[in-house]
């Protein structure tokens, strides 16, 4: 992929868990360095801070997902299922902010734009609502691993 987006645009990657960590402000100046398209936070609209918040709660749910695979893979349970709940208070705060752009949207209070960066924000929000899934599938099947090496 990389050599594919050379000359293209910049590519980093980032460790999910460092961005998952990060505050929205943390990301905004990530994408200002990587991307140097926004100068000053300033320059943000409300929708692109909107976007960035949806980003910096569901990254940060998606990092607790995996932690709590780690956990679970770790036999440590209760901390995989304390990660999870603390991962779905992140992602209802990021849902939570969704949810009012769809309301604004519903009442005429949006243009109905739909930039990059909030599909990006949507996109995150899928996967880490399949993250999700996927991290709670992976913790039962640690237990039952678990089980069958007792």
């Amino acid at each position: 992929f990389e050599k594919e987006a050379a000359g293209r645009f910049p590519v980093e990657v980032i460790n999910m868990v460092d961005y998952g960590r990060m505050n929205a402000a943390g990301i905004i100046d990530h994408c200002v360095s990587v991307m140097g398209q926004v100068q000053h936070m300033e320059d943000m609209n409300e929708l692109q801070m909107t976007c960035f918040e949806i980003i910096s709660y569901v990254g940060t749910a998606k990092s607790m997902y995996i932690n709590a695979v780690q956990k679970a893979k770790e036999g440590d349970f209760d901390a995989a299922e304390e990660l999870i709940k603390q991962g779905d208070e992140a992602y209802n705060g990021g849902h939570d902010v969704h949810m009012g752009l769809l309301k604004k949207e519903a009442n005429g209070e949006r243009n109905g734009e739909a930039p990059l960066i909030l599909l990006h924000a949507e996109d995150q929000m899928a996967g880490t609502e399949t993250m999700r899934v996927m991290a709670t599938e992976l913790i039962e099947v640690h237990k039952q691993l678990q089980a069958l090496k007792a």
